[in-house]
């Protein structure tokens, strides 16, 4: 008995995965844009040769996507996909022991020092000005008010990635810096916070109203430097297929 109903769930799971690739052919295909009518359940189980329980499995994992969406009176249509919003689900359950929140600190290090060239490159005369303003602030009150300090760091770095003009960089990017400033209480064993000191900012807004990229990938290089620190402390437990799974206690990460 048991042995039948889990062959019958993997039919299921085997049909839902097949009819929720069908529809993103059909979107890809038909070359539809959010909005988009893409068809009916019921002109989908047709299409498909599939139950109308596995289409509405398909719809279901689709729409965990933010792929499709339902209309009444129209059927099933094509939403407009944010992965910064995907992302935002996906990063909290991943980071389930530190050697996945070092894959984080990693990603957050890489996505911000490889925006430098295009930052630089496409910057305003306003953003420059944001941040001298950002850092010179943040020099005030690092000592004094931390909390304070901790917001003008987000905002410090949103507007180096607001000046790549990329939304998506710019998305992922605030999600996982968010993320990281959360951890401090959430995963206090392994993001244990040293303060940066007090002119960090502000030089390295000097760097970017030069417009100097390599002076600004290297001062921005050590300001993120505690986001790498992470794996090299990060001691193995056991071993296992798929990523390594790590535990141990780490320095405190550079603010950034």
């Amino acid at each position: 008995m048991t042995s039948r109903l889990g062959d019958q769930r993997q039919r299921s799971e085997g049909l839902a995965e097949r009819a929720a690739r069908s529809i993103r052919r059909e979107i890809a295909g038909r070359k539809l844009k959010p909005g988009q009518v893409i068809a009916t359940e019921a002109e989908l189980a047709s299409a498909t040769g599939v139950s109308r329980s596995a289409i509405r499995e398909a719809v279901g994992r689709l729409r965990g996507l933010g792929l499709v969406d339902s209309r009444q009176c129209k059927g099933l249509v094509v939403a407009q996909a944010d992965p910064a919003a995907i992302m935002g689900l996906v990063i909290p359950s991943y980071a389930v022991d530190q050697a996945a929140f070092a894959d984080l600190a990693e990603m957050r290090y890489a996505i911000e020092l490889g925006s430098v060239d295009v930052a630089i490159e496409r910057e305003t005369e306003v953003e420059i000005s944001q941040l001298i303003r950002l850092g010179e602030e943040f020099a005030e009150v690092a000592a004094a008010d931390p909390r304070r300090a901790d917001g003008i760091d987000i905002e410090f770095h949103k507007t180096i990635l607001s000046a790549t003009g990329n939304h998506l960089l710019k998305g992922l990017h605030y999600v996982i810096t968010s993320f990281f400033h959360r951890s401090q209480l959430e995963f206090p064993e392994w993001n244990l916070v040293q303060a940066t000191p007090a002119r960090e900012h502000a030089v390295l807004a000097e760097a970017f109203a030069q417009r100097d990229v390599n002076l600004a990938r290297l001062l921005l290089s050590k300001h993120l430097s505690g986001y790498l620190r992470i794996r090299h402390a990060a001691k193995p437990e056991t071993t296992h297929p798929g990523p390594p799974r790590q535990g141990g206690h780490e320095r405190r990460l550079d603010h950034g």
